[in-house]
């Protein structure tokens, strides 16, 4: 069946390989211009079916990479990895991600003290102070920084 080339297929800009696929023009990134096919040369498949159903999810069980559990992967965490274009399903379960995420901050910060040069309050910082440059409590370093 031979499809006309419609405005709808101008607003799509899809490579040369899809368009072929698809049927469809394409952008050309090197003429910066939107190209089409000829009207004889375009081709869609016939599927049957008018419009594409949405699709439905079904609870997945799969197995932890991590500590080889069974977790289930529910539809409504599908539904959101496909709406967000998530490609890949979960490796991990929920326990391990969160595991995962953790494993660098497994030690407790190191803070260090320090006298504020503004208000002359105790400073706690999250790095070594220099003894050239100024240093600031939470209060005094937001004061300034709504200042600029």
């Amino acid at each position: 069946m031979k499809c006309p080339v419609s405005s709808v297929h101008k607003a799509l800009r899809i490579n040369p390989k899809d368009a072929d696929e698809t049927g469809a023009g394409y952008h050309n990134k090197t003429t910066q211009r939107y190209e089409m096919y000829e009207e004889e040369e375009v081709k869609v498949e016939e599927t049957g079916a008018e419009e594409s159903a949405p699709t439905e999810y079904v609870d997945k069980v799969i197995v932890c990479v991590d500590c080889k559990k069974e977790f289930t992967f529910t539809a409504g965490e599908q539904a959101f990895y496909a709406e967000k274009g998530y490609q890949n399903e979960p490796k991990r379960c929920k326990a391990c991600r969160d595991a995962k995420k953790n494993r660098g901050s497994s030690e407790p910060k190191k803070y260090y003290y320090a006298t504020c040069s503004e208000c002359g309050g105790e400073a706690r910082l999250t790095f070594e102070p220099s003894p050239e440059k100024p240093v600031y409590c939470d209060a005094c370093f937001e004061k300034r920084r709504r200042a600029r």
